[in-house]
């Protein structure tokens, strides 16, 4: 097919590449040019189109990726970003690749060479664009590790658009680890926009660059304060979820306990996984681990509750689920964060929390689509003499509900006497009395009248009967510590120290960058020069 080969005038030429760069925070963030990537979708069908087909030579290859099409210096620098994470690497093949060529470089991939040939291709792009070398969190990181002393891992680039330094990982963008272990063999690949134009206060979670300078912040953190962090994942931000004070990679317990929370300013959905040591352990005495753990979602944060079973180091991964109308894959769970947790002994009082249908307690985002407003809005619900309260105010009379008391040493439909169910108009009360003191969960289910007889598990609340001095019982869940009164670590930790605020409060300026939603166009009447002789291509010396 002759019409993506380059034409015999069309002249390639290579960027004249800045030896001496001068690092400097952005003048504008990603947010602020654009918030969704289908304004790319043109250029982005384009990229991977050319990414289908073979080129005889590296020149076809620009003249079909870039110069066959009009774009902006943002639009240049994504089709290759996006041909980049749709192209086989492995597999490029050229007619021929002389020594020191463009296409023995590309032909030579390997895994270390990644950030390089989108240096390559953005010089021949006439784009500035710098590889930085330095640390980054990747699948084989865990919590606690440490780099220093260590040869660096990783490499990725910078590149200038409009004026303004922007960082890319072109490799990252192309990897998903969808196992629940952090292994190679189980990484599944799949396109991910975040590590494009990478914001600097969100990067510095996972790329540490040996020269501070391109972390691209006011005020850079130091090797220690990056170890320091939590393994962060995209999804991460992705759902607008924040450290609050948790910003410690690794926390300890106190006599077995730990409470901790994680902030959240997205419609999103939570759960999570503990494993016990390097082996990954999810069970102690055929019991699973995450029922020693109480997730409690609110309206902007989750909070965690910690009982462990044994001493040792744990891992938890918090999974994050974005909450939209779309069935598919924008609608899974995906890792967002990762902790060690230490602990020296175990708690005393380590009893599973009560078996219930879910891992999240509290109310939710299910009873939002129900049109309910609960009475509780915390997940835990303590008593001093066993009576508890709980309603939800109705918005749409034609949805039912009806609760569920359970506790671990008691059969299924054995507290059904103890939980009494009133109805009163756009109103369903629960009025449940404990029968004995310890710990107790209620689960809600809704009904609509299209479900037929189904009911579907809504939220659940975890009940805490306050054991009263003196009390002498068979219930072993009696004398378990109140979760509240945990031992908290987001308030008795010491800071980290300053860092960077994930988010900003600027508003988006699509008009910033002249972004035309990629729509491109064909050059009509373009003077092309006589094409030279291909020069060398000459990597830049990697920015320290």
């Amino acid at each position: 097919m002759n019409w993506h080969r380059a034409p015999d005038a069309f002249n390639l030429g290579q960027q004249v590449i800045d030896r001496s760069p001068d690092p400097k925070p952005p003048h504008f963030l990603k947010h602020q040019v654009y918030d969704d990537p289908k304004v790319f979708a043109k250029i982005d069908e384009h990229a991977i189109e050319v990414s289908r087909r073979e080129h005889p030579t590296f020149r076809d290859l620009m003249w079909d990726l870039v110069y066959r099409v009009r774009l902006t210096e943002l639009e240049r620098a994504r089709v290759i970003f996006r041909w980049m994470t749709s192209k086989d690497m492995k597999n490029i093949q050229f007619a021929q690749a002389e020594k020191g060529s463009p296409e023995a470089f590309l032909s030579n991939y390997k895994r270390g060479t990644f950030a390089r040939i989108y240096e390559l291709l953005c010089s021949f792009a006439q784009l500035n664009c710098v590889t930085v070398s330095g640390y980054a969190k990747g699948v084989e990181y865990r919590p606690g590790c440490v780099f220093r002393n260590q040869a660096h891992n990783h490499s990725w680039n910078v590149i200038k658009i409009d004026g303004a330094w922007q960082l890319v990982d072109a490799h990252w963008a192309m990897r998903y680890l969808s196992s629940e272990n952090n292994s190679p063999e189980n990484l599944v690949y799949e396109y991910d926009d975040f590590y494009f134009m990478m914001e600097p206060q969100q990067a510095v979670y996972s790329h540490y660059p040996e020269d501070p300078r391109w972390q691209l912040l006011r005020q850079p953190l130091t090797l220690e304060q990056f170890e320091d962090l939590p393994l962060t994942k995209s999804h991460f931000f992705k759902c607008g979820m924040s450290f609050e004070q948790a910003t410690h990679g690794v926390v300890w317990t106190k006599q077995g306990k730990l409470q901790m929370a994680l902030g959240y300013g997205k419609r999103a959905s939570f759960t999570f996984k503990l494993h016990y040591g390097e082996e990954l352990i999810d069970r102690f005495r055929g019991t699973e681990l995450k029922s020693f753990v109480l997730q409690e979602t609110t309206f902007n944060q989750i909070q965690f509750y910690f009982r462990m079973p044994m001493s040792g180091h744990y891992y938890l991964t918090v999974y994050a689920q974005e909450v939209t109308g779309h069935i598919g894959v924008e609608n899974t769970y995906r890792a967002a964060c990762e902790y060690r947790i230490n602990c020296e002994e175990a708690a005393a009082d380590a009893t599973p929390f009560p078996t219930c249908h879910d891992c999240n307690w509290g109310p939710g985002i299910h009873v939002e689509k129900y049109g309910l407003a609960p009475s509780h809005k915390d997940g835990v619900v303590s008593s001093v003499n066993g009576q508890v309260q709980l309603y939800f105010r109705k918005s749409r009379p034609e949805v039912n509900l009806l609760a569920k008391l359970r506790h671990n040493n008691y059969a299924e439909n054995a507290l059904d006497q103890y939980n009494k169910q009133f109805e009163a108009p756009n109103q369903s009360t629960f009025q449940i009395t404990l029968p004995e003191p310890g710990e107790f969960g209620l689960e809600v289910y809704a009904n609509e009248p299209a479900d037929g007889d189904t009911f579907t598990h809504m939220c659940q609340y975890l009940l805490h009967y306050e054991a009263p001095p003196g009390y002498v019982g068979g219930n072993q869940f009696a004398g378990t510590t109140p979760p509240r009164e945990m031992y908290n670590y987001n308030y008795e930790i010491a800071p980290l120290g300053d860092l960077p605020a994930p988010y900003t409060d600027t508003e988006p300026e699509f008009h910033k960058l002249n972004l035309q939603g990629g729509q491109m166009s064909m050059p009509q009447g373009q003077q092309q020069q006589p094409h030279r002789q291909q020069q060398q291509y000459i990597p830049s010396t990697t920015a320290k």
